[in-house]
């Protein structure tokens, strides 16, 4: 994955920093003052250093989604951009955001009032083109992923299963819709997306049943005609509830040791990370992150080659519940390099927080504070 009021001064744009908590870190800065949001998505892209904040936010009785361009330093540059004024939020991830490197723009899909739309939008966070209708949709866990031939893939949940829609960079689409996983019994839910060196689509995904209570955690390779190239549960037979499973699995993949992890946590026992191929052979088995942790997110460093896990932990002190947002590093083989090192403490007990690397390697974390300063920060961390 929100929150609200400040003066006349602090409402524009990164007004008046915060005070910095460590020498590491930039001052924090306000990107929006809003009532509510449910998620944020942060990217960089391969033509230049800048990040793209992506989020939603409550504004006018409905939530907004936005762009928001901010240099290496993590100035803004330009205007806020509003990629659609009406975004229907449901429970968990109702919209995404991925750059394609090879067709160089982002790619934006949404629901809206029980449809998909998809958004094309530049380097700079300015979108192309106007929005376009891609299906009906009424579900809530979609992600996207860049394909091959300057292809996009969105993995949909769509009734039980997985489906899968390719577009082009138009936002047009590229055939038509495929279902892509089909269980007998239980459901599976699409729950992050990655993109291997040669433009194959992965969705990192999970088959649950409500009894006797247990998952998988699986890999679905596709190209962009949807060809399904494999399909594996790479963990299986977890004690799971789906309160955890459809919050705290997320994935990416290494393209210099074509290597795929998965973070973690499908019930009440530790959240875990573990690292393997393509094919599921395994470079590190399932391995422990802190007690209490929850996974919201997993990148990639492309200067460092390493995997970043997100995390946050609620801790209760001075009276009231706090959240503290952590990451950890570790190489494509699973050994940790920098162990839960702790990012932001926020006044609210929520889990309402992003990061993302841009092309040299630094990180811009986005959160949302319902309780002193109010409203989505963010911070540049070196």
């Amino acid at each position: 994955m929100r929150i609200l009021l400040l003066t006349t001064a602090t409402a524009l744009l990164f007004a008046a920093p915060l005070a910095a908590q460590a020498p590491s870190f930039v001052e924090d800065y306000f990107l929006e003052t809003t009532t509510y949001g449910s998620h944020f998505v942060i990217l960089g892209n391969t033509l230049n250093s800048d990040f793209v904040v992506f989020y939603d936010h409550y504004s006018g009785g409905n939530f907004v989604l936005k762009s928001c361009r901010l240099n290496s330093g993590g100035g803004p540059l330009g205007a806020k951009q509003t990629i659609h004024p009406d975004v229907v939020v449901a429970d968990r991830e109702p919209w995404d955001v991925v750059w394609h490197p090879v067709a160089k723009r982002y790619m934006a899909v949404f629901r809206v009032g029980g449809k998909l739309f998809a958004r094309a939008i530049g380097v700079g966070g300015v979108p192309l083109s106007g929005p376009k209708f891609v299906c009906n949709y009424d579900g809530t866990y979609l992600h996207v992923a860049w394909a091959a031939r300057r292809k996009f893939v969105v993995f949909l949940q769509r009734g039980d299963q997985v489906s899968g829609q390719a577009l082009r960079r138009n936002c047009r689409k590229f055939k038509g819709e495929k279902q892509l996983v089909s269980l007998v019994t239980g459901i599976s839910y699409p729950l992050d997306a990655a993109s291997e060196e040669d433009g194959t689509a992965v969705a990192y995904y999970a088959r649950y049943w409500d009894t006797p209570g247990e998952a998988d955690v699986c890999v679905l390779r596709v190209d962009y005609k949807l060809n399904v190239l494999d399909d594996f549960d790479q963990v299986s037979d977890l004690a799971a509830s789906s309160q955890y499973l459809t919050r705290y699995i997320h994935g990416n993949y290494d393209p210099k040791s074509r290597t795929h992890s998965i973070a973690y946590r499908v019930g009440a026992g530790p959240a875990k990370y573990m690292t393997f191929k393509k094919d599921g052979t395994w470079v590190s088995k399932p391995k422990n992150l802190p007690s209490d942790s929850a996974p919201r997110s997993l990148l990639y460093n492309p200067i460092k080659k390493r995997f970043v896990v997100f995390f946050f932990k609620l801790n209760y002190f001075d009276g009231r519940d706090h959240s503290e947002f952590y990451h950890t590093v570790y190489r494509p083989n699973g050994k940790i390099v920098v162990a839960d090192r702790l990012l932001k403490r926020t006044d609210s007990e929520n889990d309402a927080c992003a990061c993302g690397f841009n092309k040299t390697g630094k990180i811009f974390l986005g959160w949302v504070n319902d309780g002193g300063p109010l409203g989505v920060l963010g911070r540049l961390i070196y």
